[in-house]
């Protein structure tokens, strides 16, 4: 009987030690993970809930604390109905990457550039660029 305790307590402790999300070990399947999100039917897309596995601890504060965000950055709009997605192989240097992104949303072309970081949670987003604004400065504007 002590035995058994004694593996149940080890598995007990092995599961709480391990992060409620799986930390992304590539920078592709960070981007990947961020747009499964819009994918399936019943989707919301990004919210709350998703800014500590996906965003940089930094990012996913000033997304938290954001007032006001018109439209989703990943998306490029409110709503979303994304099509031909394209998720380019990744520029890394050491423990940054950038990836281009097309996609169609709602029949409209969008080429977004992410910029990824590796730190022990993972490769995360740093920030992402849509060629005219960042998703860092919309969200500062939104403070």
């Amino acid at each position: 009987m002590r035995q058994l305790l004694a593996i149940l307590l080890s598995i007990f402790a092995a599961l709480a030690a391990t992060p409620a999300s799986a930390q992304f070990k590539t920078p592709e399947a960070t981007v990947e993970g961020l747009y499964a999100l819009y994918r399936a039917s019943d989707s919301t897309g990004f919210n709350d809930k998703h800014t500590a596995r996906f965003l940089e601890p930094a990012v996913a504060r000033q997304f938290r604390s954001a007032k006001h965000i018109d439209a989703d950055f990943f998306v490029q709009g409110q709503d979303f109905e994304i099509k031909y997605l394209t998720i380019e192989k990744p520029n890394v240097a050491g423990d940054k990457a950038t990836i281009v992104v097309t996609f169609k949303n709602f029949n409209k072309p969008n080429r977004l550039t992410y910029t990824l970081a590796k730190s022990p949670n993972g490769w995360q987003i740093a920030d992402v660029s849509n060629g005219k604004t960042t998703f860092r400065a919309m969200l500062r504007a939104s403070q």
